[in-house]
């Protein structure tokens, strides 16, 4: 059935984590199809803190993505929908979220980036650099995995004091805080295939510089 966006459902995993549920839609599958159709991606990078110049690593990170889909919205003009789409579900999430935690100063996303895991594609247990902008990572999974890809955050526990792991389902939307609060890995597909959208929710005002790279929903 086809989701309008006006109803989800939504789960607090622990301080700082949570996962909400908006159903399956076919654009989904329509957005990872044209994705695929015009062959825009590439092998995804490693950075460290350090340096903006990152490298290829496959003992740490084995993905395809394409950095900001909406760089392509000129030479396709159906990536406007897609965006749109993602950006409504990520307003909705975001002050779902910014609620339960009494945030009040975020008002922006970053790049929308797509990133499609294969079988053995991962992420090595890591930290979303936390950036004075830049202060809580958003997850759209875009399609169930058949086995493996769930996101797993090895030192953060839920109720039950067992790490938290989420499944990628489609139409399934994780936040959670920037920095090294937040340490987690992308766990190898094991069977089928995983393709997500990665953003961050921001602060505008903090980063003159990035301004033109920013979505303003407030």
């Amino acid at each position: 059935m086809k989701n309008n966006l006006t109803k989800f459902s939504k789960k607090v995993h622990c301080a700082g984590v949570m996962s909400f549920d908006f159903g399956s839609d076919p654009i989904y599958k329509e957005f990872s199809d044209f994705i695929d159709k015009i062959n825009v991606l590439v092998p995804a990078k490693v950075y460290d803190y350090a340096s903006l110049d990152g490298k290829v690593d496959q003992d740490v990170r084995i993905c395809h993505h394409y950095k900001d889909i909406e760089d392509l919205t000129s030479k396709y003009p159906e990536i406007e929908r897609f965006a749109f789409h993602f950006h409504k579900m990520m307003e909705l999430t975001s002050w779902e979220y910014m609620e339960e935690h009494k945030m009040t100063n975020l008002d922006a996303f970053d790049f929308l980036e797509v990133l499609k895991y294969t079988p053995g594609g991962k992420y090595e247990p890591h930290v979303d650099q936390y950036t004075g902008d830049r202060e809580v990572s958003c997850i759209i999974y875009l399609n169930d995995v058949e086995k493996g890809g769930e996101t797993y955050f090895p030192k953060t526990y839920n109720k039950k004091g067992q790490p938290i792991k989420i499944k990628p389902k489609a139409g399934r939307v994780l936040l959670f805080l920037c920095g090294h609060s937040s340490l987690h890995a992308g766990l190898p597909v094991k069977k089928g295939y995983k393709t997500v959208i990665y953003t961050f929710l921001c602060q505008e005002s903090s980063n003159e510089g990035m301004r033109e790279s920013l979505y303003d929903f407030r």
